[in-house]
């Protein structure tokens, strides 16, 4: 999970981007290939084999795990001592080694760890329990440790099915990737939804910076804003889809491969476990066996990248719950959070997970969506423009069950239109909520909705059709994260480029006034620059670099009468990495440049 205050190991370096998105969109070219073409929003269309493309993907990197000593393994059912290490760890005496097999579990909310006592073994022992600690010792000394993750066959939770005709739904997260980044790097996973007719959608749009912006209208309905200031931090009254889900009958299953988890602090401040599976324990012990145990964004556990622990968590829970229905949000970050390129190395693997799903035949009744919360969100793709632009769409596909598309003809059919058109998180959410009432996607009742609703409005489900006017503006939106095409190239030395780029410095230095800690910036160049004219107002699009340093930040700005307004926040696209820790606010920490 990314916040600015997370970015503060990430940086390093001093670049500023300033982005001023325009309100309205011009026309193109009939050359110009378009991704989005509506009465309300435009968005342009870049290929994979743009020469930025290739030249940022040409040196295609790899990762593996360190080497890692191993004494001890384990399959699905049984631990064991490796006898062949014995010598490796300097164990001459039999009788003086053992291990000790220690359960644990989260006794209403993750910060209450309990254990249960030790069971010693010193060759093989069979695993009782979900998470497990095994710690080996000889002549009382620790000599190994690591940790595992069964999934035991036990009384499934019962709930009472509202309605036999729900579907499982399975949500797949992957942290910091835009749909064309998904395509570039996951190409076997992407090619199998396409076979198996998932509906792509080209305009999801983001509405603010970070994950949790992005995150908490898919969950709740509601904007993170409102949350933070109508029920700060009573986070039991917030709604979330999996409570809706679980009052339905459902199963609920979630977890993530970070020790951030999906929310954050936010999640490790509930007071109770949020669903009925739940993998966040097993990775918040885990953190034990890091170096660095405040970092959130670690690849590996040991020798097993962590990740796959995800995938397995994912296609066992699968099994164990086939015979109910499921509702799973399952969040991988450890791979894609750092790198553009890197998740590669998971694709064959989640085409694996789709695979087993489809062999136990739950594909029959499932719904299963691939999304992410933003693309990359810093570094040398972000200082293009369709690394820009691709920041501000991440990914959403949502892979339907055949039995869905031939009873829903209409839903579905709204849904492939919707694909092509400008939507958003809270539509997402809105769409989750129509799988929990199935029957309001029947045709007769899909007609009567879409008679008495208004295509405007400002939230609607994805099973309902979008009106092609629709623009940023009516779905809340602001220019500082809207994807639609607008206005036009200036010269980066021109009079109003650099006065664009002069305000938004001088801006950047009035936050900075009372951080005496921090270096006053300078205009170092104007990287590029869009404007577009209305009769009141103009809307710039700037983008400039900064010194001492070379940040690069974006913004929105507004020109009415002489008068420079910045819209909503200037980010910062480029690394600072330690550079800023001189300061602990999340939003100065993106300008400041310690003296």
């Amino acid at each position: 999970m990314q916040s600015l205050n997370d970015l503060n190991n990430d940086m390093n370096s001093n670049i500023i981007i300033v982005l001023f998105w325009v309100n309205q969109f011009m026309s193109l070219s009939n050359t110009e290939v378009l991704t989005i073409s509506t009465k309300g929003c435009t968005i342009p269309s870049f290929a994979n084999n743009e020469k930025t493309i290739i030249a940022l993907n040409e040196s295609k990197i790899n990762f593996s795990c360190p080497s890692f000593r191993r004494l001890i393994d384990a399959n699905k059912t049984h631990i064991w001592v490796i006898k062949d290490a014995f010598e490796e760890f300097n164990i001459w005496n039999e009788n003086s080694f053992y291990c000790c097999y220690r359960s644990f579990s989260a006794i209403n909310n993750i910060s209450n760890i309990v254990y249960k006592d030790c069971r010693q073994f010193s060759k093989i022992i069979k695993a009782e329990d979900d998470f497990v600690r095994i710690q080996c010792y000889y002549e009382d000394d620790r000599v190994f440790e690591d940790f595992f993750l069964f999934h035991i066959e036990d009384a499934t939770k019962q709930h009472a099915l509202i309605d036999k005709n729900l579907f499982n739904v399975i949500i797949i997260g992957l942290e910091s990737v835009s749909r064309m980044n998904f395509h570039r790097t996951m190409r076997l996973t992407s090619k199998y939804l396409e076979d198996h007719g998932a509906v792509e959608f080209f305009g999801y749009n983001k509405v603010g910076d970070n994950s949790f912006p992005n995150l908490f209208p898919v969950l709740t309905g509601k904007s993170f804003k409102y949350l933070k200031r109508k029920l700060r931090n009573e986070f039991e009254q917030w709604n979330f889809i999996w409570d809706d889900y679980k009052k339905a009958g459902f199963n609920t299953a979630m977890g993530s491969d970070s020790i951030a988890g999906l929310l954050g602090s936010y999640e490790y401040n509930w007071e109770k476990i949020p669903t009925d599976n739940y993998l966040q324990p097993f990775m918040f012990e885990a953190r034990h066996m890091f170096h660095d145990k405040q970092y959130n964004y670690h690849k590996c556990l040991g020798d097993k990248l962590l990740y796959k622990i995800l995938l397995d968590y994912i296609s066992d829970i699968t099994i164990k719950l086939k015979s109910v229905r499921l509702f799973g949000l399952f969040w991988e970050e450890s791979i894609s959070h750092d790198d553009l390129k890197l998740p590669h190395i998971m694709d064959e693997d989640y085409l694996n997970l789709m695979k087993k799903i489809e062999f136990i035949g739950s594909l029959r009744n499932t719904v299963i969506i691939f999304f992410s919360d933003h693309g990359k969100r810093w570094g040398k793709f972000v200082e293009t423009k369709q690394g820009r632009l691709e920041e501000r769409l991440p990914l959403l596909t949502i892979m339907l069950p055949e039995t869905f598309k031939r009873r829903y003809t209409l839903a579905f059919k709204n849904l492939q239109q919707n694909s092509r058109g400008l939507t958003t998180p809270f539509d997402f959410h809105e769409t989750l909520l129509d799988l929990l009432n199935i029957t309001k996607l029947e045709n007769h009742v899909i007609r009567e909705r879409m008679s008495v609703s208004n295509q405007n409005d400002k939230v609607s489900s994805l099973f309902l059709p979008i009106s092609s006017r629709r623009t940023c503006k009516d779905v809340g939106i602001l220019q500082h994260w809207c994807s639609c095409y607008n206005g036009r190239s200036l010269r980066t030395d021109s009079k109003d480029s650099i006065l664009a780029g002069q305000y938004m410095i001088s801006h950047i230095n009035n936050l900075l006034k009372s951080y005496h800690q921090c270096k006053k910036l300078r205009l170092k160049k104007i990287l590029s620059a869009n404007v577009e004219k209305h009769t009141n107002e103009e809307i710039f699009r700037v983008i400039v670099k900064s010194s001492p340093g070379s940040g690069i930040f974006e913004s929105t700005m507004y020109r009415v009468q002489q008068q420079w307004i910045i819209s909503d926040i200037i980010t910062r696209l480029s690394l600072y990495r330690n550079e800023s820790s001189c300061v602990n606010n999340e939003i100065i920490k993106m300008y400041c440049l310690c003296k």
